[in-house]
């Protein structure tokens, strides 16, 4: 298993790492506004224009004004103390390396920016969808306790199956945030479906304790 979520975690860092070097600033701007407009027409553009409301204000709140873009930069462009004190190699770089590194700086941010709207659209889904993951969940609690008052056998083959379920649709979540692709409107509440039922699988087949 440790194996198997160390795989995960590096093909995460390298997918993350592939879009911001290698994905333009302007495809991503396309994708905000195609993906934008679509959850307009789907959810209503009040809700949307709400929904955007506070995906940017959670935003703001946590990156912008904590300064981490304003840092981000910092790190990568030098100033004019850092290039007087540089001397001779102050400008090196400044015509090309530079503001290249400064461009993916800043698309690695829109993919932030991005992936707060995709949580605040997946947590509008959780709300509206949580009497149903409530009670599948709570079915599946009566499930596992029905079988064990029956002494029935829980599956082992049921539980992994369930729980790499979940733990790839958790994975492929996370990983979808900050894809540089349009999410379907449909995506959001279909994967919280999907969630419930990989947690009420886990729930029905796990062992009980000796």
């Amino acid at each position: 298993m440790l194996k198997f979520l160390s795989l995960l975690f590096l093909f995460f860092l390298l997918a993350v790492l592939g879009s911001v070097l290698f994905v333009e600033t302007g495809w991503i701007t396309q994708v905000i506004e195609r993906e934008r407009a679509a959850t307009a027409a789907w959810l209503g553009e009040a809700s949307a224009a709400r929904l955007a409301a506070r995906a940017g204000a959670r935003f703001d709140a946590g990156v912008v004004r904590p300064g981490l873009i304003a840092g981000s930069v910092r790190l990568i462009v030098p100033d004019a103390e850092d290039r007087r004190r540089a001397g001779a190699l102050g400008d090196m770089g400044s015509g090309n390396i530079i503001p290249y590194a400064q461009i993916r700086v800043f698309t690695f941010w829109r993919l932030v920016e991005q992936a707060f709207y995709r949580v605040e659209h997946l947590l509008l889904w959780l709300f509206i969808l949580a009497p149903f993951a409530l009670a599948a969940l709570f079915d599946g609690g009566l499930m596992r306790r029905v079988k064990q008052l029956e002494f029935g056998n829980a599956s082992p083959a049921g539980h992994r199956y369930s729980l790499y379920g979940l733990l790839l649709l958790l994975y492929a979540a996370v990983l979808g945030l900050l894809a540089p692709a349009v999410w379907p409107p449909p995506l959001a509440p279909l994967l919280v479906i999907l969630l419930t039922g990989c947690a009420r699988g886990v729930l029905v087949h796990t062992p009980p304790r000796m």
